[in-house]
């Protein structure tokens, strides 16, 4: 029986030097996609072709016996050779004519990991068959790191690297102008596709991967699959489908304790099977790949799965760290329990100066010393302090954060020139509508202390030594200090260099906490004036309790009711500015719940109740639709850490060099702001539907439940 084309490729990819087999009836047809670029196929994976004025331009090249062929094919269209040469991937029924496409001159050009792949032996874990190194002309003469352009033939053609998709070398090709993208094997079309777990490929990898050619992508975008007929978005859509189905289906089993034989004797891909297990990756074989990749320890990328370690010091203070061993810095936040929803009577934005002051206990003049990058913010909450570092220098960060959390005194002459900056930050800030973090001060002052005027900026411009050291052990309550770690120094290391350097302090001297003397009644509606010069306007709904998914839902509605601000174009035309967030206010004398507040900057003499009805509308427009997706991708957050190693080969700059940092940030913050762990955080959004999203949205976020505060500036005295 002859062997389809598809399957006698992946039969000869395995072990591609030297190639056997009968070629001599291999037909190479050239498929026209888009103005002057072609699909090619033989046997193996399908090629790419883009001709021009240029010279040709091909991607991969199958096998070295049709090599000859492939060119006759390309000649057929264009009389210029080929001058570019790119692989998808380091496949030999994808590189396995580079030596004499190399030969007759073409530039080869992969990613990196190609070239780092066929220069030596590979060993091909599903096939059970070793790869020799391929010879020095096949190899890439031009790597890349991300990505590269070339501006060939008209046209903008970007080659992109996906990290972890198919291989750990795989790029997506996008001709833009052409509006034509080769997927190379992360799209198998009408296939289950081989995932190359051994070379670095996983199951998330290609489905991220698969994302990204969607958004490259529109409707009438022409997609170059590594295997298969030529597709669309559709149906590249419905693929990812599939494979967002099938890893959620055998991730159920796996944390159902089921081993790979029970999860292949499940048939986790059965409803897909008639329709994409036709070919060579037959569906259990298929699913053992996605199995392993998902319960492999990934040796090769040994952070792919880190956990959270977690451990309280002897005075009191709970640390987590998180051990990412090829991080690029440690990061370390320290956050304090006080913040501009909870500073003092008279005191506005106190915490906010205390923050400034505790930081320049130790660095006075700069905030970035030898290799070592220190910060702080300021939240409704929480005061953060932070420092990162190159990984040699974490143990001098470190210690900051132990020289913060014991201050005993401040700088009075420092004191000074932080008032200007806190000022200048204001300043700053309000011209352009980013009032939120000072209405959260006002709002303090004057619905948790009854006060008619709000002095944000007045009470730091006031504020003397004397008072912020009175104030130090309210924010430096260590039994509620929370230390957050990331990069790539150990947990052991990190609880060692703490222990020796705090001092074993159960209670410190004023560190515990008082009630606020309050037997204020919130009203339902707030004027009030500030000394900023904009007018703000602050809705807030309460919960019912201080139930879990109170808490949850709240935050699943505040990233609905954001979605919702941002596409409201009657707030943009009025030059308003609105944000929800989920804060602990009080209601009533004496007691917090958990809220949705909206807070908009308004324009001086704005009318606050045409504001209010578009506000009121963001939260009205909330859906079953729009809150299931919101729901589903907060799940999809909680489930598990990234892996970091792929995100970083994802993005690049700031956002790369500072990724692990950021990922412990947002779990910081859920942790802090729920009150859960991340297991119970993941647990209990995991038993949250759209459902009881409505319910709780229909019960507690009616317009005649909303509190309303009102700032406008304070009169100028005549």
């Amino acid at each position: 029986m002859q062997a389809s084309p598809v399957i006698f490729g992946f039969l000869l990819f395995v072990n591609p030097y030297p190639y056997p087999g009968p070629y001599q009836d291999v037909e190479i047809k050239t498929i026209p996609v888009a103005r002057n670029v072609y699909m090619l196929q033989g046997s193996g994976g399908n090629m790419g072709l883009t001709i021009g004025k240029d010279g040709a331009f091909l991607v991969d090249d199958q096998f070295a016996p049709l090599s000859r062929k492939i060119q006759a094919a390309i000649a057929k269209v264009s009389k210029k050779p080929v001058r570019f040469l790119v692989n998808t991937h380091w496949h030999g029924d994808h590189t396995g004519g580079n030596e004499n496409f190399g030969k007759s001159g073409a530039i080869i050009v992969a990613h990196e990991n190609v070239r780092k792949r066929m220069s030596v032996e590979q060993f091909m874990k599903v096939f059970d068959r070793r790869v020799p190194a391929a010879p020095k002309l096949a190899l890439p003469v031009i790597t890349f790191p991300v990505s590269m352009t070339f501006y060939w033939n008209d046209d903008e053609i970007v080659v992109t690297h996906v990290a972890h998709a198919h291989t750990d070398g795989d790029s997506i090709i996008h001709y833009k102008r052409a509006n034509v993208i080769h997927a190379g094997d992360i799209y198998f079309n009408g296939l289950y596709p081989f995932i190359d777990t051994g070379s670095g490929g996983s199951i998330a990898g290609v489905i991220a991967a698969v994302n990204k050619i969607l958004a490259m992508g529109d409707d009438e975008t022409k997609i170059i699959p590594g295997h298969g007929t030529l597709s669309n978005k559709k149906e590249l859509g419905s693929y990812r489908n599939m494979l967002v189905k099938v890893q959620a289906n055998i991730g159920a089993l796996i944390n159902g304790g089921k081993s790979k034989k029970e999860v292949q004797d499940a048939r986790p891909t059965k409803e897909f099977d008639a329709v994409w297990g036709n070919g060579f990756m037959r569906p259990d074989r298929f699913t053992g790949i996605v199995y392993e990749s998902m319960t492999s320890s990934q040796e090769s990328r040994p952070n792919a799965k880190p956990a959270w370690q977690r451990f309280r010091l002897d005075n009191g203070i709970a640390v987590s760290v998180l051990q990412i061993k090829d991080a690029p810095r440690q990061s370390s936040f320290s956050f304090l329990p006080m913040g501009l929803l909870n500073d003092v009577r008279d005191r506005a934005q106190f915490s906010h100066l205390i923050e400034h002051m505790i930081i320049r206990s130790t660095d006075p003049e700069r905030l970035g010393v030898d290799g070592i990058m220190i910060n702080g913010e300021t939240m409704g909450s929480t005061v953060r302090l932070e420092s990162i570092a190159v990984p040699d220098k974490w143990q001098e960060a470190l210690r900051r954060h132990v020289r913060w959390l014991t201050v005993k005194t401040i700088d009075g002459k420092g004191i000074a020139k932080e008032k200007e900056n806190i000022a200048a930050e204001i300043e700053n800030t309000q011209h352009r509508g980013y009032t939120h973090k000072w209405a959260l001060a006002a709002w303090n002052q004057v619905i948790r202390h009854g006060k008619q005027h709000a002095a944000v900026m007045g009470d730091v411009a006031a504020a003397d030594p004397d008072q912020i050291v009175e104030l130090l052990p309210r924010a430096l309550r260590l039994r509620k200090v929370q230390i957050y770690c990331v990069g790539p120094i150990s947990a052991e290391q990190i609880e060692k260099l703490l222990r020796a350097a705090f001092p074993a302090v159960v209670e410190q001297e004023g560190e515990k906490e008082g009630k606020d003397k309050q037997g204020l009644p919130v009203k339902k509606s707030t004027l009030a004036t500030w000394d900023l010069q904009c007018a703000q306007l602050m809705l807030w709904f309460p919960m019912a309790g201080k139930k879990a998914d109170e808490y949850l839902a709240a935050e699943v509605m505040a990233m609905n009711i954001n979605m919702n601000l941002q596409a409201a174009g009657k707030l943009r035309k009025l030059g308003v500015l609105a944000l929800a967030s989920v804060e602990r206010l009080p209601i009533e004398a004496g007691r917090e719940r958990v809220s949705v507040l909206l807070s908009a900057s308004c324009k001086t003499g704005q009318d606050p109740s045409v504001v209010e009805k578009l506000l009121l509308k963001a939260v009205s427009g909330l859906t079953r639709t729009s809150l299931a997706f919101t729901l589903l991708q907060v799940k999809n957050q909680s489930k598990a850490l990234p892996d970091f190693a792929t995100l970083r080969e994802q993005v690049s700059g700031r956002m790369a060099a500072f990724l692990e940092a950021n990922v412990a940030l947002q779990v910081a913050y859920r942790e802090l702001n729920s009150g859960l762990s991340s297991k119970e955080y993941s647990r209990s959004i995991g038993l949250l539907d759209k459902e009881r999203l409505m319910v709780v949205h229909d019960s507690r976020m009616k317009p005649e439940l909303a509190y309303s505060l009102f700032l406008t500036p304070q009169p100028k005295k005549r």
